[in-house]
């Protein structure tokens, strides 16, 4: 009887410490992560899911944290953060709305907003007063950033993909292209009507922005999973991970 009871203890213990002795991402369930498909940092048909996916996934998988990610539409995507239907929205750049509702972390990527134009043309971009009647290309939704887009010295002409306004811009329909430059290189490479040939990107941005994760305040251990994943973003960085993970997504854009 002793002995069976010794033996119920053991295993009782044993349990307890496979359930509270591992780390956290372990004995809870998985993160659900999310974002908008956004090539190259983000999609279902890249390389690890994206150049975003893959830095996020490596930083919370070195912390202890199983993750499962999502693909959706963005607005779908910010709400479903807000609301709970997911815990960490992995691109998005800081506003002081949404921090009142999310907790940020470290910044992990960069976001250069750059004006595209062909190649040949004399156009500069130094300021708003540079864009002066020409005809530029933007995304239907977009907001890019609040002087260009309250700016009525140039046409915006509203285009429904990255895609098919770099088509028109090598076409001569439109002046200059606004867009992200790594999703500008992407697309460039997937085209094959489009190439670097006839193609160039201005040198000074409209805009750069950092990319952060967030994670909604209401999550039970918010504080600990994002800072968790800055000490691993920073080990990242000192290791060389970080360096591998974004060449590695870079030269498949080449």
């Amino acid at each position: 009887m002793l002995l069976m009871l010794c033996r119920r203890c053991f295993l009782m213990l044993c349990v307890f410490f496979f359930t509270f002795g591992m780390p956290v991402g372990v004995a809870q369930e998985a993160l659900k992560l999310v974002n908008h498909a956004w090539a190259p940092y983000s999609g279902e048909t890249l390389l690890q899911k994206g150049l975003a996916i893959e830095i996020v996934t490596t930083a919370l998988h070195r912390s202890g944290y199983k993750t499962k990610v999502q693909i959706v539409p963005w607005k779908r995507a910010l709400k479903g953060t807000f609301s709970g239907t997911y815990d960490i929205l992995m691109t998005t750049s800081f506003s002081e709305e949404r921090a009142k509702k999310v907790l940020y972390s470290e910044p992990y990527l960069m976001n250069d907003i750059s004006f595209i134009k062909r190649s040949g043309t004399g156009y500069v971009y130094n300021s708003l007063n540079d864009l002066d009647g020409l005809t530029i290309g933007v995304i239907d939704g977009y907001i890019y950033e609040p002087m260009f887009d309250m700016a009525t010295n140039f046409t915006k002409e509203k285009i429904v993909s990255d895609a098919l306004a770099l088509k028109m811009l090598v076409a001569g329909r439109i002046d200059l292209v606004i867009v992200d430059r790594l999703v500008a290189a992407y697309t460039i490479k997937q085209e094959h009507a489009l190439n670097w040939l006839n193609i160039e990107t201005l040198p000074n941005p409209l805009n750069s922005k950092h990319l952060h994760i967030i994670i909604r305040k209401t999550k039970p251990g918010h504080e600990k999973i994002i800072a968790d994943f800055n000490t691993s973003l920073a080990q990242m960085r000192v290791d060389g991970t970080y360096t591998d993970i974004l060449n590695r997504h870079l030269n498949s854009l080449k």
